[in-house]
């Protein structure tokens, strides 16, 4: 009997898990990956052909997923950061003012006493 074996997308393997257990599919646990990833080997057959399919379209659809929410989210990020910069300047440059108002108010005490 021809075997495949897939790798799951750890977040996703409790369904597909629980796919295979209600469809009674001969499967073997072959562990995590490096890439933290579940290694399982199914028989290949008619039976559960369909199933490998799905999980591997199901696959596809989450990389489409998460290219897409980069898509997305990478010029808001980018906005975000610039906005941080921004404001982290502005932070900086009223520091150095009350930095130079509390030394001029320092040195004109000075004065003051030594007067």
């Amino acid at each position: 009997m021809e075997t495949t074996i897939i790798s799951i997308i750890t977040g996703s393997t409790t369904g597909v898990l629980k796919e295979i257990r209600e469809n009674n599919i001969h499967h073997t646990y072959l562990g995590i990956d490096q890439n933290n990833q579940l290694l399982m080997q199914l028989s290949y057959n008619e039976e559960n052909k369909k199933i490998i399919e799905g999980i591997h379209s199901y696959i596809r659809e989450m990389e489409i997923f998460i290219n897409e929410f980069n898509t997305i989210t990478a010029p808001l990020m980018e906005q975000a950061k610039k906005e941080q910069e921004k404001s982290f300047k502005e932070f900086k440059e009223k520091q150095l003012e009350f930095k130079k108002r509390r030394d001029k108010i320092k040195k004109s005490k000075q004065t003051e006493i030594i007067n």
